[in-house]
């Protein structure tokens, strides 16, 4: 959808609706008694009012259309995945409950993954774990005193391998 028609969107909004027909019957009303002003006064200031919401809901929908884009480009596009026996190239929204997902280092984690097998895996996962530096990620079990973030065998979506590489399987969609 383009900006205009995102633009004209904004108005079938069903309260925008009611006040332009609330502006349209004011009209309608100084129309027919043309010393009342204040009919014309409310007209524009209904008017000026829905263009102004509009607006600024046009401008909030296309920002929030940028961060879904920027996330996006976040996510890995493709994955080598080991799926009943056999490696092949799968794109990321198609991992299902139990792929083995080959990360290698410069990819992006595809999945939220159990890491089964790690060869000096690091990853930088800075925005979700707030970690600022690459964490070195293990295949052992860890404590359960430890939380899903504190793990180091649990490898989470969007993080970006950056030295190593490592197996780990789908645990959830």
């Amino acid at each position: 959808m383009g900006k205009w028609e995102l633009l004209l969107k904004q108005f079938w909004n069903l309260l925008w609706v009611l006040l332009i027909g609330a502006s349209c019957l004011s009209l309608l009303q100084f129309f027919l008694d043309t010393s009342e002003l204040i009919n014309l006064w409310i007209t524009l200031i209904l008017f000026g009012m829905i263009f102004v919401m509009c607006l600024v809901s046009w401008f909030q929908e296309m920002r929030a259309r940028q961060v879904v884009h920027g996330f996006q480009r976040l996510l890995p596009q493709c994955s080598q995945v080991i799926r009943e026996g056999k490696e092949s190239s799968i794109s990321a929204p198609d991992l299902v409950v139990g792929d083995v997902v080959h990360i290698k280092s410069g990819e992006r984690v595809p999945a939220d993954l159990r890491l089964l097998h790690c060869i000096q895996l690091r990853l930088e996962a800075s925005s979700i774990t707030g970690e600022s530096e690459p964490v070195e990620y293990q295949s052992e079990e860890v404590s359960e005193r430890f939380s899903v973030f504190e793990a180091r065998n649990v490898a989470f979506n969007g993080s970006l391998c950056v030295e190593g590489e490592g197996f780990g399987s789908q645990k959830r969609k």
